[in-house]
């Protein structure tokens, strides 16, 4: 056999090179234009969240639902601690029927799902409440709406304020330390399930049980109380009857005096 003379070796050598940087330079290419699309895909999904839930559609929300609905809240309460039960049934059907079509036609945008979905929510309550001479099921049906519009804030302040996503579902066992390192609207939310979860309306809103929690928290007060974790002080809060409507506002500045909040007067008020 005819050994290979040395230019044969080059070429070959050359004819390996050449075909290794081909191959080379198409996964690479590949892989740059893989990045390209991908960076793309994240510039536009970044562009998209940060288009929902904007501040103007907090507001929308509050005087066209949150707020008629506090208000029909504040009288339900007032009138079922009334003695003349028949006459308070009647004026709060009234009540009802007037609410119900003013919160109907309020317009909530599609850019902040959780405040729409929050609003069909209370049209379910008022209805159940003229069906069933409203109590159980007028309550849960309220309650999940408040829920649900705490989540949408607590979405709000992942795309704008922390600028990081997370899971907003609600952790089985919370300790203290947790709690504290949570944002304030995570909070808020985690608050407004627990309520949730009794199914009864009471006068002050999941904010003001994150204010008496937090306050609590903020002193060093909840280990010499006996409280051993945040779902165990937030039930001793509430069976206490230890949270009060208002609360909130009166610490709002001295507790949370750096916290960001939406346009939306529920945190101003």
């Amino acid at each position: 056999m005819q050994r290979l003379k040395k230019t044969d070796y080059l070429l070959t050598y050359m004819i390996i090179i050449t075909f290794a940087s081909f191959v080379c330079g198409f996964f690479l290419g590949a892989s740059v234009i893989k990045g390209k699309i991908y960076a793309e895909q994240s510039v536009q999904s970044d562009r998209k969240a940060q288009g929902m839930y904007p501040d103007k559609d907090f507001i929308a929300y509050y005087y066209n639902v949150y707020k008629p609905m506090q208000e029909f809240k504040a009288e339900y309460l007032r009138m079922n601690s009334q003695q003349e039960a028949d006459t308070s049934s009647q004026q709060l059907r009234k009540l009802v029927k007037k609410t119900l079509q003013e919160v109907e036609k309020a317009g909530v945008p599609e850019t902040s799902p959780l405040l729409l979905q929050a609003k069909h929510e209370y049209i379910q309550s008022l209805k159940a409440y003229t069906e069933d001479a409203g109590n159980s099921e007028f309550d849960t049906a309220w309650l999940r709406a408040e829920a649900d519009m705490y989540k949408a804030v607590a979405t709000w302040e992942q795309l704008y304020v922390t600028k990081k996503s997370a899971s907003l579902e609600v952790p089985k066992s919370i300790s203290f330390s947790q709690w504290k390192e949570y944002p304030f609207h995570y909070r808020n939310y985690i608050s407004a399930e627990y309520l949730y979860q009794t199914k009864k309306l009471v006068e002050y809103r999941p904010v003001d049980l994150t204010a008496k929690l937090d306050s609590v928290i903020a002193n060093d007060q909840a280990a010499s109380l006996g409280w051993t974790d945040v779902p165990f002080a937030i039930r001793v809060l509430m069976t206490t009857d230890a949270v009060r409507s208002g609360d909130f506002s009166a610490l709002r500045k001295q507790v949370y005096p750096k916290v960001a909040f939406p346009e939306m007067p529920l945190f101003t008020e």
